[in-house]
């Protein structure tokens, strides 16, 4: 089958979106398309994710819906290294990675890195320890990395993670830094970590939405106020 066909068939099914599992009947309508369609799993397998923003698989994994991933696994799509990552696949994770190094920075749905995908803090550790990069550049403008990702979704468990593995990967003085990316989504706990961590407060961020502010700008600017707070107590 080629993508060209699977694309079709997926785009049909309309299951890319629900399966982020951000709704509480996500996992029922995937099931459903999966049922009625006979050469989903086939057109699943046969989509390039290099051609594509998002694959179900990949917004899936990115997301860490285990469910819906255990629900694809079951009704046999491949598994690839992002959903081995979401799914805390250790083994499978240091196999592929051993055959090709590269891939310990490879880049998923949106372009999110691996690490970002690891289902827990020990399935990180194993990503670092086989060369993921938690400094590696995701975006250009504004220097998104491994670590920003981690601050941005309030995975306090993965950046710790990181900060240990290369504590400069959270320590940045100036551009975008992880704890804009951290006061943007208002993750109270994974700030006032930062801050214990005497992460410079003040830095000045650079490129699209961040140009020219600080993280307690940010933070106001998108109404969390409790995160706002906390910047307040460094002045």
């Amino acid at each position: 089958m080629t993508h060209e066909y699977a694309i079709k068939i997926v785009q049909e099914m309309d299951i890319i979106g629900p399966s982020h599992g951000s709704v509480h009947d996500d996992y029922d309508r995937v099931r459903r398309a999966l049922d009625k369609q006979p050469d989903a799993v086939a057109a699943m397998n046969a989509l390039d994710h290099s051609k594509m923003e998002e694959t179900p698989q990949g917004a899936a994994a990115h997301r860490g819906c285990h469910e819906i991933l255990r629900l694809f696994i079951e009704r046999g799509v491949q598994m690839d290294l992002f959903m081995a990552a979401a799914m805390c696949k250790d083994d499978l994770i240091c196999e592929t990675i051993d055959r090709n190094p590269q891939a310990a920075n490879a880049l998923g749905a949106h372009g999110i890195h691996l690490l970002n995908h690891a289902g827990s803090k020990a399935t990180a550790r194993t990503l670092l320890n086989r060369g993921s990069d938690p400094n590696y550049i995701v975006y250009t403008p504004c220097g998104w990395t491994p670590a920003h990702e981690a601050a941005a979704q309030g995975r306090l468990d993965i950046l710790k993670e990181l900060a240990q593995h290369c504590p400069c990967c959270i320590a940045a003085a100036k551009g975008t830094t992880p704890l804009h990316a951290a006061a943007r989504g208002g993750h109270l706990e994974t700030i006032r970590w930062m801050l214990n961590q005497d992460i410079p407060a003040f830095a000045v961020g650079t490129g699209s939405c961040w140009e020219g502010k600080t993280p307690r700008q940010l933070a106001v600017e998108n109404g969390h106020w409790g995160a706002a707070e906390l910047f307040n107590a460094c002045y």
